[in-house]
Order: structure tokens, then sequence, then C-alpha cells
């Protein structure tokens, strides 16, 4: 974004013509003097105003990541000064006013009336060349394309290189590339993606990966393209954005798109936004899929390439160097590795998942099995196969009952692991050995680090995020659906087949990703067995009727996007997990009645009032009202009775009212701050409060291992964080006295970032804040302070410390008295 302001001549010379101006002989400014001043004032503290505004939108914009133009930054700085100046004028007219009577002196007078009013229009013309949109910009990305699973081959290097040549000619728009299921396809146009927008080759300032996949979401497609161009979409309608979409890809000179795994022609690139005009030689699209007659026919593609599978020397060093080249030793393991790779049909995904399913076995039967297996399978099952060997070898039935849940996600998208906790703690005997939400947590990450490492997963977009390739989703649907147990349902045909042949009784689990309920509302089946139900999408504006959860009693884990009463849901006395992300249900006291709750999200909702009612689910662990921008009022004492509560997710609610604040009837009307000491288990807080005053005695304590904690918190934004950390502290415009007895101390030493925003009285950072030297902080940001003279200051300091030692990211701004970030010797 861009700050469109033209300073004209510099505020330094202006300033210099105010100080010495000659007298002439204009009588107006004799008999104006006093409008001339109270004009100057008007228009100088509208210019304030102004660069309020400004500033908020930087503030804004530097929480979302992005970089305020260097023109913006020098602008604040001369109105800084500007202002600065008029205020000592306005400031030196009042104290002579009352001192002399408003200036008997006539030449005074003069002089006086002729400098406000010059300064005036300086003021009025600065202003008026002050516009509020386009003030910074997203920094380009870096390079995310890493691509650890590559195999850097000699039969995959001649193909990446003949891509190159392709990618370099100012014909070829288009580029085709088709092979088998598991050949490798997504694998290497992901290099060929780092590679193009490296120093090495260079070709491309930027590229972007999507998938397609069988029935393309348009809607989804043009925001993974808008995020990497950094477009946020005014329009909501898929036609507004595919226009911007095509309006900002035309200053694109030399971009790369790749559309993965397109399966038909339902995917039209006007209807996506993606059209190059005639003079953007450098930029290209490339096409993976399984059809050739998909790419040349559809997607009339200028060239098409095969991928071909990998050699035999190249398939079996591959599976020797997964599964351990001290393995491969003797004669029986060495042929038999040589059969597996073979039977593999030389396919990069087959390799990898069979070769990990045997990594570090040492026992000759096993390989044997698996040959067996493959073997046995026909020519389009090998890929099957092999994922399911390497599925059935998994460590322990955690993991392939996790791997199940991910099935249960629709093709392509990135799937939240907290989100995955919340639904394993609701199911019987998922997470028995886990006693807390942090160790069963911990406990998915780790099932997922084992899933990564078998190849069943794939890295996501975010860091808490993974994927399933398509294959492998493939394979766990089917695996899910034998178990007869757990199913994903496609489309509304689908769940009308399993109606008519009365399958829905055996089912434990379903997703219905495209939120067909009628169906199911309309059958009058009994869910006898039904623990967990997902609905993933709102196709239309669905409320689920009561009647249909009353067949579904023994639910333990239920998450709904559609509309929903809250009343509906009291049938549902087994639940465990309720999850309403983004709902607009508002009256939310009938959920006091599911006494066996223990996780409640409500994230992004309408709620309004958390009432009283909700004070009776005594085995809650985690309430999560991140987001609700409409919640105005919780009612007291409610927090106070949720004794087992372990998390708390409250970022936007700030009405939290004082121990002494009562109203008329000597009543509080809203929860207090010291509601939250009677949690003992609590370990996670994200909170917001206005006013450090509101804060008890010794509120926050060790116990506390993850906060996102905002004090002052202005404007009432969110304090979601730039980065993904585990440990925030945002501070604002509060003395530093004031900081102890809190126990904000204590969370200021634990932060990993801090934020410090017009903090009083603090000169030095770490000796006044934490001598300890921050030994956790990744990311500190100290803005608008006028008397910091050091970060760190060790002269006369006899036991030096580690300073920072884990610091990545240091944003300094309008410190007007630093001198210097390091005075003395560091450790």
């Amino acid at each position: 974004m861009e700050f469109l302001i033209a300073c004209g001549t510099s505020i330094a010379a202006k300033i210099a013509e105010y100080t010495v101006a000659p007298v002439d002989c204009h009588p107006g400014y004799i008999f104006h003097c006093r409008r001339n001043v109270r004009d100057l004032k008007t228009e100088t503290e509208d210019l304030k105003v102004k660069k309020k505004i400004v500033e908020d939108l930087a503030d804004e914009a530097k929480r979302r990541g992005e970089i305020i133009h260097d023109d913006v930054e020098d602008c604040l700085t001369e109105v800084v000064e500007i202002t600065q100046v008029a205020q000592n004028l306005i400031d030196d007219t009042n104290i002579k006013c009352s001192l002399r009577g408003c200036f008997s002196n006539l030449v005074a007078r003069y002089r006086l009336s002729k400098r406000a009013k010059e300064m005036r229009e300086s003021v009025v013309e600065i202003k008026g060349k002050i516009r509020f949109d386009n003030i910074s910009f997203r920094p380009k990305l870096k390079n995310i394309f890493e691509n650890k699973d590559y195999l850097n081959s000699a039969t995959r290097k001649k193909f990446v290189d003949g891509i190159r040549k392709l990618l370099e000619e100012r014909n070829i728009r288009t580029i085709g590339i088709h092979g088998m299921p598991g050949a490798g396809k997504t694998t290497l146009v992901k290099e060929i993606a780092r590679k193009a927008t490296s120093d090495d080759w260079n070709l491309f300032d930027d590229a972007v990966i999507v998938t397609v996949s069988e029935t393309p979401n348009i809607i989804k497609i043009q925001q993974q393209m808008a995020d990497r161009l950094g477009l946020k979409f005014d329009g909501v309608m898929e036609f507004e954005r595919a226009l911007e979409l095509r309006n900002r890809m035309k200053n694109k000179k030399r971009f790369l798109i790749i559309l993965d795994d397109i399966w038909n022609d339902k995917l039209k690139l006007e209807d996506v936004g993606i059209v190059f005009e005639s003079d953007q030689k450098r930029c290209k699209i490339l096409m993976t899929s399984r059809f050739e007659r998909v790419l040349g026919n559809n997607m009339g593609v200028d060239k098409n390439f095969k991928v071909d599978i990998l050699s035999e020397d190249e398939a079996r060093n591959w599976f020797e160097s997964i599964v351990g080249d001290k393995i491969v030793t003797t004669p029986a393991f060495e042929e038999y590795g040589n059969k597996i790779a073979k039977k593999s049909g030389r396919l990069s995904l087959c390799i990898v998942t069979a070769a990990h399913s045997l990594k570090n076995c040492n026992k000759l039967p096993l390989w044997r099995n698996t040959w067996r297996q493959l073997q046995r399978s026909k020519h389009d099952e090998v890929v099957h196969t092999a994922i399911k060997l390497c599925y059935d070898k998994l460590r322990s039935d955690e993991a392939k009952q996790l791997l199940l849940l991910f099935s249960l996600h629709e093709e392509d998208v990135n799937i939240s692991m907290e989100n995955l906790m919340r639904y394993c703690v609701g199911q019987i005997n998922m997470f028995k050995d886990a006693y807390t939400l942090q160790e069963a947590r911990d406990l998915v990450y780790r099932l997922v680090e084992e899933l990564k490492d078998c190849c069943l997963l794939l890295g996501g977009d975010h860091s808490d995020t993974v994927k399933m390739h398509d294959v492998v989703r493939d394979v766990a649907v089917s695996t899910a659906k034998e178990s007869h147990d757990t199913h994903c349902f496609g489309d509304g045909s689908e769940v009308e087949k399993f109606l008519e042949e009365k399958k829905f009784e055996d089912l434990k689990a379903i997703s219905l990703p495209n939120g067909y309920l009628d169906e199911l509302v309309f059958d009058k089946s009994e869910y006898t067995k039904l623990q967990l139900m997902i609905c993933m999408r709102k196709k239309y504006r669905e409320t689920i009727p009561r009647g249909f959860l009353d067949r579904t009693k023994l639910l333990r884990v239920l998450v709904l996007y559609p509309e929903v009463s809250a009343s509906h849901l009291s049938p549902l006395q087994n639940l465990c997990t309720l999850c309403l992300r983004n709902s607009d249900v508002k009256d939310i006291a009938e959920i006091g009645k599911l006494k066996n709750l223990e996780i409640l999200d409500l994230s992004g909702s309408k709620v309004e009032k958390f009432p009283g009612e909700i004070g009776q689910l005594t085995r809650l662990r985690m309430l999560d009202l991140n987001g609700c921008q409409d919640l105005q009022v919780i009612e007291p004492n409610v927090i106070l009775h949720l004794k087992r509560l372990e998390e708390l997710y409250v970022d936007w609610f700030v009405n939290w009212h004082s121990v002494d604040h009562v109203d008329n009837n000597g009543e509080r009307s809203n929860a207090g701050l010291d509601e939250l000491k009677h949690l003992d288990h609590l370990t996670a807080l994200h909170l917001c409060v206005g006013d450090v005053k509101m804060l008890p005695k010794d509120l926050f304590s060790q116990q506390l291992e993850r906060y996102k904690i905002a004090i002052k918190l202005l404007d009432g934004r969110s304090l979601l964080p730039i980065k993904r950390v585990s440990r925030l502290l945002q501070i604002k415009h509060i003395e530093i006295r004031l900081l102890h007895g809190h126990g904000l101390e204590v969370l200021m030493k634990k932060s990993e970032e801090l934020r410090l925003e017009g903090l009083i009285g603090v000169k030095n950072i770490v000796r006044e804040l934490d001598t300890q030297g921050f030994p956790e902080l990744k990311s500190l940001e100290i803005r608008r302070n006028n008397t910091i003279k050091h970060l760190v200051n060790s002269m006369g300091e006899i036991d030096l410390c580690i300073v920072f030692g884990r610091l990545e990211a240091l944003f300094l701004e309008d410190l007007s008295s630093l001198q210097l970030i390091c005075h003395g010797e560091v450790t």
C-alpha cells in the first residue's frame, strides 16, 4: 500500500521562514491577529487528528505484517515538526497575551499575526495532501517452496532441465505435466517453482501453487492466489474477484502460476481471473494432471510432458536410502529390497511409503510379507497397497485413528492440528493417557510427526496445519469404509445410498463437507452408534431441527457450521466437544444443560451475552470465545464456577468490572478478573484488559504456560500476533510502577513476543523490566516513548547476564530520547 502525500517544500525551510520573516506594510495583520492565531490553532488541531488517523492505520498495517512506505514515515516526521513549531507559536501567544494584554506593541503584534497566517497556510497545504488509503504494502514473500522429499536423480534432472528450457521460451505460455498417481508430479512442480524463483535460474520474481482437484473451488483458488499476490479482495462474488485478480496480475512481468491436480474441464481460467496480456511474455502457467487428454484437449496447453517412472537403479537406491543402508547388507535383504522397489512400479509415492513401512526393520519375514502384498496387487492398485502397508505398520493405534480423522476433511484443505486435538479429546479412549489438554495437544503433534515421517501427511500452508496427498486420502477414506464406522460423504447421492442400505446405523464418525443434512434430517433412522459428526461447510442457510439430534444421543463430538438453536442441543447429554465456530447463535443458555461438556468452542460467533447457566458446566476444560466481537456481557460468577477450566480464550471482550464496581442494586453486571484467580488448573489464557487498574493483585502466575494478553488495548482491536507464538504480552500507556503486584513482571520474563507502547517512566529496558535479560523473547516492539535512553545499559553492572539471547525481531519507533541500543558490554 502507498501513502500519497506530496509534502512540497521542506518543512525545515518553512520553519526557517517563520522565524526570520520581515515586516511589510499590511495593516490587516495588526487588526486580525487574534483571528489568525485562532485559525492556526484550529488547522493545527485538525492536522493532529489526521496524523493520529494515519498512525492508527499504520499500526494496524504493521499488525498485519505489512511495511509502511518510506514517504509515509518521512511525512509523519515532518508533520510532527511543523505542528511542534505551530504549537510553540500558539503557546507563546497565550503567554504574551496573558502578560501584556495581547501585544500593545504593534510591531510585535504585526509579526506574530503574519507568522500565524503564513504558517496556517502551510498547515492547510500539507493537510490537504494527506490521504488515508494506500499507506503500506505487503513485503515480498520469501521462497516457501521447500521440497525435502525431492529425489535429485538423473531422470528427474533431465525432466526439470527440459521444463526450464520451455519456461525460457517467450512463445510458450502454458505447459502441461501428466503422469500416474504417485509418480511425483506435485513434488516435481514444487522443485521447478523453487528453482525458477531462485537466483540460480532467475526466471520469475514470484510463483504460486494452487491445487485444483476433482471439484474446483473457485473462491478458494482465488484466495490462495490473492494471498500470494498480496491482494485483499473488495468483491464477494467470483466474477468480482476474478476481475480484481486480473487487474493485479497486469502489473506482473515475471510470474509463474502452477495449477496442480486438474481432473477435468470444470476449471475455466477466466472464471478464476487468470488472464495474461499479450505483453506479459514472461508470465507462465504450469499445469499437472493424471490425464494427458485433460491438459491437451480441455486446457489446451502449448506443450505437454509425461512424468516417467524412475529407473530401476534410482528406485532401488532411493528405497535403500530410506530403509537404511545398514539393513540392506545381506543377499536376502538385498533380494527382497530389489523386488519391492521393482514391484512398487518405480513410482515415487509408492517407493517412499513402502520404504517407510520397513524403515530400520531387520526382520526378513516382514520384508517378504510386504513384497507378497505388492505382488498380489493389480498394477493400478500398487500405490494404494503400498500406502495401506505403511498405514498398517504404524506403531500406535492412536496414529491410525488420527489419520482416519484427517480423512474426514475435504481434499486439499489445510487441516488444523488444534481442531483435531479438540475432536480427539471428545472421543472415547482416543487419548486415555493424556490427563490435560496440553498433553493431548503434545500427543497430536507427536503423532502428526510420526505420520509425516511415514509420508502419510504433508506440511500445510501454516505451521500448525497439515495436508493429505489426494492418493493417501483416498486410501484413508477406503480404509475407514472397510471398518464400517467412519465416513466422509462427498455429495447427497452418497448419503441417500447409505440411507437405503441402512449403513448409517453402524457409523461412529461422519463428515458432511457440503452440508447435506436434509437427507439425514428427514430420515427416521436411529444413529445409535454415532459419536462424532462434522458439518464442514455451509452450502446454504440450514437449521438443524431438534428431531434429528434426538436420534443422535450418543454424540460426543459435534462440529456445526450451519445455524442451530442451542435449545435443540439439550438431548446430547453425552457431548464432550461442541464447536459452533462463526455461527449466528446468540442465546446459549441451553448449552448449560450439557453437563458432560469439556470443550466449548464459540469462536467468531455472534453471541452477545455469556449467561449464568454456563456456570453449570463444571466439567468444562476449554472455553473459546476468541473473535466474539458482539460479546458485551459475561455474567458475574460464571467463570468462577468453571473450576476445571484449563484454557480460556477471550481476546475481544473488554468490559471486565473491578471488584468495587457495582450498580444501583449493589451488584456487578459483568464478570470481574478476580474470578480467574479461582481457576486452579488454568494454564492457557487469551485476554484483553482496558485498564491495568482492573487487574487484581497476583492475578498472573508461573502456572500460565501459554498466553496472549493485552493491557490497555486501544480501539478494541484483536491482539493476534503477526507470528504464531505461545506467549505474547502487549502493554500500552501504563506507568512502570503499575506493572508490579499483578504478576505482569512474571509474564514479561516468560514472553516470546513483547509489545510496549507509551510505557511511562522507563529509561533502561533490561535493568528496569527484566534483569535476567529476557531469555525467552523472540520479538520485541517498543514504540512512542520519550524517556527510554537505552535498551541495555550495563555500565556499572558487576554480574553481566546474557541479554536477548533468542531475539529474532526488533521494532523501534518514535523513541525520541533513545541514545544507544546497547550502552556498555553485553553477553
